[in-house]
């Protein structure tokens, strides 16, 4: 009896890891490939949906098979340095040349605009999509993490950061995960700070940018071509080899449903196995 619960427990895992690395490998066939001149980023969700950003400031969504569902463009405010595709229902997009922050539905459509600088920010160095359509700022010149929100108003605000930041700045994307807030500050790393602002610790991950967070989850890749899970509740990570059939020149993204590629002014999708 003993044995046969040990060699089920065995054999519960090894369908457990296979299924895993079936959906993490791409399905055979013929890959999308999409012409997106000037592709600069990509970002995929858990909901089959795929954002790309080029330089000529489009924003555009697509879904697995590479057809375009909702694209946008605005040309009044120089190029999108920041956007935040994390939410299913809303995407953020911020113009730092003109500190604009503008609101957009799932469809792409503008909802919502702040000026930034009008509202009193004028060195804001982080920024990102809090819920309820709120945004989340870091001000540079007073050292605050700030909560906005829809109309401009601060719902939250935290104290001045300079014992623990000392110099160095927030910088880049504010990341917002199960009321709590991720945020790179480099040189320093990753910092945690719950809903309110206040600091909670110090994440163990690479000094670098990150592609997606879902679940308790962090996604980052590296220049080897490796992806990398990073589990909040465990503090452990875990490492995905990019697959065989992606070129080895070309950076890759590991998402939900497959991996993400991108080519000089081609987005290439290798949908997985499910």
């Amino acid at each position: 009896m003993k044995i046969n619960r040990i060699f089920l427990v065995v054999f519960i895992q090894f369908v457990i890891m296979k299924a895993e690395i079936s959906c993490q490998e791409p399905s055979s066939g013929i890959y999308p490939k999409v012409a997106i001149p000037s592709l600069q980023s990509c970002y995929c969700d858990g909901f089959k949906q795929i954002y790309t950003l080029s330089k000529g400031n489009t924003l555009a969504r697509y879904d697995w098979q590479g057809k375009m569902a909702f694209s946008y463009s605005e040309s009044r405010y120089g190029a999108i340095t920041q956007a935040d595709m994390s939410n299913p229902l809303s995407v953020l997009v911020y113009y730092g040349a003109f500190g604009v922050a503008q609101i957009l539905d799932r469809n792409l459509v503008l909802q919502s605009e702040l000026n930034l600088r009008v509202l009193g920010y004028q060195t804001i160095s982080a920024i990102g999509l809090g819920a309820n359509n709120q945004i989340w700022i870091y001000d540079a010149e007073k050292l605050i993490l700030v909560k906005l929100d829809p109309t401009g108003q601060v719902s939250r605000q935290s104290n001045e950061l300079i014992d623990l930041i000392g110099n160095n700045k927030l910088e880049g994307r504010i990341w917002e995960l199960d009321n709590f807030l991720f945020i790179r500050s480099p040189g320093l790393g990753w910092l945690q700070f719950d809903d309110y602002a206040n600091f909670v610790q110090t994440l163990p991950l690479p000094d670098k940018d990150i592609n997606r967070m879902s679940q308790e989850q962090i996604w980052y890749d590296d220049e080897d071509g490796y992806s990398f899970k990073f589990d909040l509740r465990t503090l452990k990570t875990k490492k995905y080899p990019k697959p065989a059939v992606i070129p080895k020149n070309l950076k890759a993204i590991m998402c939900p449903d497959g991996w993400l590629s991108l080519a000089p002014d081609q987005l290439l999708i290798f949908p997985s196995e499910n």
